[in-house]
C-alpha cells in the first residue's frame, strides 16, 4: 500500500512538474538569433500601413510579370496605429483614406465647326464628366491577442465614425448661344447623344456622416521582431445621415444662358436620408513595432 501511494505521489509530482514547465515554455518570449523577442510587449507602439500595393508587387515578382514596378499607393489606402496595454492586448486605432477623381469623355458633334464650314461635316469636340469621390473612415477599439510562437491570433470590438462627399462635373465641347439654344451634348446619365436645351453642369452630395459599431477578427504572423503582416475582417453595423443632392444646370432663357440649382429626391422624402445597414470589410496590412 504504501508502494501505491509513493508510486502515485511521484506520478502527481511528475505531471505537475512537466505541467510547470509547459507553462513556463509558453510564458518564455519567441526570440531571433540575436536574443530580440518577436512579439509586442506592454508599452510597445506599432504603426501599420496598407499590404495591397507591396502583395501586388511580390506577386507580379514571382510571376515575372515585365511591366512590375516598387510599390505605389493610390487614391485609397489605410493606416493602422496600436498601443500595447499588455503583452497581449492593445487600444487600436484604423484610419480608411479615399481621394479618387474618374474622368469620362465622350466625342460630339463641333455644331460651330459643321455650321461655319459645310464640308467639314465630321468636325467633332468633347463631352467630359469628372467624378469626385471622398471618404474618410475612423475605427477605434479594444484587441485581444493569443497564439503560439510567431503566429498571433487577434479580436476584438470597436466604433466606427465616418465622413464622404460625392460631385461629378460636366464640360461641354458645344456652349449654349442665342443662336444654338440646344447644341448637341453627351448626356452621361442617359448614355445618349441629343441636342439639349437644359444640361447639367455639376451634381454634388455634400456630406454623409456615418456612426457605427462592429467586431473584428484576424491573424499576424512576425516576419522580424519588428515587422509582422497580417489580415483581419470586420462587421460593422452602421448608422448614416446624408444630405439631398444639388444640381447646377445651364440653359438659354430669355437673353442669355441661366444657371439654376435645385435639390433632388423623391417627394416623399425629406431634406435628410438616415438609414441603418450593415458593412463588413476585410484587409491586408504591414506592421511595424518599435
Amino acid at each position: 500500500m504504501k508502494r501505491i501511494i509513493i508510486a502515485a505521489f511521484l506520478c502527481l509530482s511528475t505531471l505537475s512538474f512537466i505541467a510547470a514547465q509547459e507553462v513556463e515554455q509558453r510564458r518564455k518570449p519567441v526570440v531571433n538569433a540575436k536574443g530580440i523577442p518577436y512579439l509586442p510587449e506592454a508599452g510597445d507602439f506599432a504603426l501599420g500601413i496598407d499590404a495591397s500595393p507591396f502583395l501586388e508587387y511580390l506577386g507580379n515578382f514571382f510571376n515575372q510579370a515585365g511591366t512590375n514596378h516598387a510599390p505605389t499607393f493610390g487614391t485609397e489606402f489605410g493606416v493602422y496605429g496600436k498601443y500595447f496595454l499588455e503583452d497581449n492586448q492593445a487600444v487600436r486605432a484604423k484610419l480608411n483614406l479615399k481621394f479618387a477623381k474618374e474622368s469620362y469623355k465622350q466625342t460630339v458633334p463641333n455644331d460651330y465647326e459643321r455650321l461655319v464650314n459645310h464640308t467639314n461635316v465630321g468636325a467633332t469636340g468633347i463631352d467630359t464628366q469628372n467624378k469626385f469621390d471622398n471618404e474618410v473612415l475612423l475605427n477605434i477599439g479594444y484587441e485581444f491577442r493569443r497564439g503560439k510562437g510567431r503566429v498571433q491570433g487577434f479580436y476584438g470590438a470597436d466604433l466606427l465614425l465616418g465622413y464622404g462627399s460625392t460631385k461629378e462635373t460636366y464640360n461641354y465641347a458645344n456652349p449654349i448661344t442665342s443662336v444654338n439654344q440646344a447644341p448637341s451634348s453627351y448626356d452621361f446619365k442617359s448614355n445618349s447623344l441629343d441636342h439639349l436645351s437644359k444640361r447639367t453642369l455639376e451634381n454634388k452630395n455634400p456630406y454623409n456622416f456615418m456612426i457605427g459599431a462592429g467586431a473584428f477578427v484576424g491573424v499576424e504572423y512576425f516576419i522580424t521582431p519588428s515587422i509582422s503582416m497580417g489580415g483581419e475582417v470586420n462587421f460593422n453595423f452602421c448608422y448614416s445621415i446624408s444630405g439631398q443632392s444639388e444640381i447646377t444646370s445651364e440653359r438659354f432663357l430669355g437673353d442669355g444662358v441661366q444657371e439654376s440649382k435645385h435639390r433632388e429626391r423623391d417627394a416623399s422624402d425629406s431634406a435628410f436620408k438616415t438609414g441603418l445597414f450593415t458593412e463588413p470589410a476585410g484587409s491586408l496590412f504591414v506592421m511595424f513595432h518599435f
